[in-house]
C-alpha cells in the first residue's frame, strides 16, 4: 500500500514537470544547452527530478509594495518605480501606504495655492472655476440648481431627463 501511494505521488509530480517543463535530460549540461528563450524577463532553471527538466517561468518583480509600479526591464532586472499619489487637490494630504496604496486625507481647505497666472491654478476639476488673484488661487464651484448637479466630465450642470 505504501509503495502504491509513493508511486502515485511520483507519477503526479512527474506529470507536473512534463506539462510545465521540458525534459528529461541526462546531464545538467544538456539541460542548460536547451533551457533558453532569449527573454531576459524569464527565469530559466534546470531542476533535477529523476533527470533534468528545464523550467522557464516569468521573473517575479513584485516587491509587495503598493506604492511602486513593478516591471522587468529589457536588461532582465526588476524595476520598482514609486507611484505619484498627488491628486492635484490642495485640500487633501496625499501619501502612499505600502499595503493600501494612495491615501488622500481631507484637510482644511483654506490652503493658499500660490500662482503667477490663472493657468497655475488648474487642478483638473471641471466643476469649479479658478483664477489667480494677487498671487494666490481663488476657487469657486460651478453653481447649479440643487436638482441639477455639476458633471465632472463636462463641467456643466446635468439636465434633468425628459420623458
Amino acid at each position: 500500500m505504501f509503495k502504491l501511494i509513493i508511486s502515485l505521488v511520483i507519477l503526479t509530480i512527474s506529470a507536473f514537470y512534463l506539462i510545465s517543463a521540458s525534459g528529461p535530460y541526462d546531464t545538467l549540461a544538456q539541460c542548460q544547452a536547451v533551457c533558453k528563450d532569449n527573454n531576459p524577463c524569464n527565469k530559466k532553471e534546470c531542476l533535477w527530478y529523476y533527470g533534468y527538466f528545464c523550467d522557464i517561468s516569468p521573473l517575479n518583480c513584485d516587491d509587495t509594495n503598493a506604492c511602486t509600479t513593478d516591471s522587468c526591464t529589457a536588461a532582465g532586472t526588476c524595476s520598482n518605480i514609486p507611484i505619484n499619489c498627488d491628486d492635484n487637490n490642495p485640500c487633501t494630504f496625499d501619501y502612499c501606504h505600502g499595503a493600501l496604496g494612495c491615501i488622500h486625507v481631507t484637510q482644511d481647505c483654506n490652503v493658499v495655492v500660490p500662482c503667477n497666472k490663472t493657468a497655475d491654478c488648474q487642478r483638473g476639476k471641471r466643476c469649479e472655476t479658478y483664477k489667480c488673484i494677487s498671487g494666490r488661487c481663488d476657487y469657486d464651484p460651478v453653481v447649479c440648481p440643487p436638482e441639477l448637479p455639476c458633471s465632472e466630465g463636462s463641467g456643466a450642470c446635468i439636465n434633468a431627463p425628459t420623458n
